[in-house]
């Protein structure tokens, strides 16, 4: 068993299980004093930590290096190295950096130690909230690692780079990804899939994402089967199936059974601000205001444009502290730069179907192509546009149009109930209608947030627009009605 040398060690890693490779560990008999005696000491924590023992790990490697340090003909530097690994594995990243190593020498074992030290002190910038400091650590560990040909170690660091990616708010091609997820290693394969997924919905590919997640059979599936509006599993992980059932409850407009989502350090609770804050926004949190419930801006830029769409929808209703017409367009701005949008698109739209529709009225829309995706049933007055085309009962569209524009306008009610139940059979909620009584809201808030701004222009002439197409809008907002007895 050549366990003391890196490459063959890695090869064994990749292809027996901790318990196995220890079990062979304890039976190999070498000498006192020596280095292969360090060598294995290191190997056996490795062990133990791949077997969920992190706890005894560490008091292993503690009674270890108190028994190797300082003796002469010995390097303790790989057995150090594994001890940080076990305090990266129990979630304590100041004491990984205060164990931090700088290993220098060309030797392969001190070589060895430094891959895995970089690993650890890279992954515990990455939970101290330092991605771009993670990066340049865990670089520094592919590199070592591809001089020593640690080709298992190497597919590790490649999965780790990509979450940190995605951490630093960088887009990942999501192939090299899968590849690298593909592997028998049941660890490696359990974490590289994760990865896969987010990196996929990352890029806005929610269809793929949780495709991908349901066929590995990811804990984490329910959230992006939401997110993507397919089928969602009943196992998974808690917090995520908690996730999904906020994202159905939102979908209905039924907030008040939004669960209150724990916010942590898992890739998969970085969405838990969005739909926090859009609970919030709809008066539903005992939280003091939408700012608090959705935290600092996202490094992810399908992150950044779920949290501005709450954003926007709180600056609509003068809630939050943000500028509607800045919030705008840098959402268009992060729309852009995503290769699949239109899926991201049409997850906003089922939640937030107004705001989806108000962002193709923005200025620069027509640069962003996920925003050809938008398919929102629209009232003019007498129709209803978009994926469905209707013909309205005029004095109950007109009712409509005024109540979105805070007005109490009464229609018979046997006449709205039959509107009701014909746009239910078309498929579209009454009571969710955008009509262009709320762009005209909107458009005037958005207008108003741009006055002395370069976008100024655009939301003057994008309102100009609306007025000009909308004859309806403008009947209701001379104050003029048509009365039901006479329709």
């Amino acid at each position: 068993m050549r366990y003391a040398d890196p490459a063959q060690w890695d090869y064994l890693w990749s292809t027996g299980t901790p318990g196995q490779l220890r079990a062979q560990l304890a039976g190999l008999s070498v000498e006192w004093d020596s280095q292969d005696a360090v060598t294995r000491d290191a190997r056996i924590v490795q062990c133990m930590i791949g077997l969920r023992q992190s706890d005894e790990a560490l008091d292993y490697a503690d009674d270890a290096l108190a028994r190797w340090q300082g003796r002469a003909g010995v390097d303790v530097a790989l057995l150090r190295a594994m001890r940080m690994l076990v305090l990266m594995d129990l979630r304590d990243a100041d004491e990984v950096l205060r164990a931090s190593l700088l290993i220098q020498g060309t030797n392969p074992s001190r070589m060895e130690a430094a891959v895995f030290s970089h690993f650890a002190t890279g992954t515990a910038h990455a939970v101290n909230g330092d991605p771009e400091t993670a990066l340049l650590h865990v670089a520094r560990a592919e590199a070592v690692a591809q001089l020593l040909g640690m080709t298992h170690r190497l597919r590790v660091i490649r999965l780790e780079l990509a979450r940190l990616r995605l951490q630093a708010g960088q887009l990942v091609e999501a192939e090299p990804v899968l590849d690298d997820a593909d592997t028998s290693h049941p660890a490696t394969s359990a974490w590289g899939a994760m990865v896969a997924m987010l990196a996929l919905a990352a890029r806005g590919e929610l269809a793929r994402s949780a495709s991908y997640a349901v066929s590995r059979g990811l804990k984490e599936a329910p959230l992006i089967c939401a997110m993507a509006g397919a089928p969602v599993p009943t196992e998974g992980d808690a917090w995520c199936l908690s996730a999904a059932q906020a994202i159905a409850a939102a979908a209905q407009r039924r907030y008040d059974l939004m669960p209150v989502l724990m916010v942590g350090v898992t890739p998969v609770m970085q969405y838990g601000p969005f739909l926090n804050g859009l609970r919030a926004v709809c008066g539903y949190s005992s939280l003091p205001n939408v700012d608090v419930a959705l935290g600092p801006r996202p490094s992810r830029v399908d992150l950044r444009v779920l949290w501005n769409m709450v954003r926007l929808t709180a600056a609509l209703r003068g809630l939050g502290s943000g500028n509607a017409s800045v919030i705008v367009a840098e959402i268009l701005d992060d729309l852009r730069r995503l290769p699949m949008g239109c899926e991201l698109v049409g997850f906003i739209q089922r939640l937030l179907p107004h705001q989806a529709l108000l962002l193709t009225y923005a200025p620069g829309a027509a640069s962003v192509p996920a925003l050809s995706c938008v398919s929102v049933p629209l009232l003019c007055g007498d129709t209803v546009r978009g994926p469905v085309r209707l013909e309205m009962h005029r004095p109950t569209g007109d009712m409509l149009i005024a109540r979105a524009l805070g007005e109490t306008r009464h229609v018979n009610t046997g006449l709205v109930s039959k509107t009701r139940s014909k746009l239910r059979a078309a498929g579209v909620d009454m009571d969710g209608l955008v009509t262009v009584g709320h762009l005209h809201v909107w458009l005037t808030a958005i207008t108003q947030s741009a006055a002395g701004t370069p976008a100024a222009e655009g939301w003057h002439a994008a309102h100009a627009a609306l007025l000009d197409g909308s004859p309806r809008l403008r009947w209701v907002l001379s104050g003029r009605i048509e009365e039901t007895s006479k329709a």
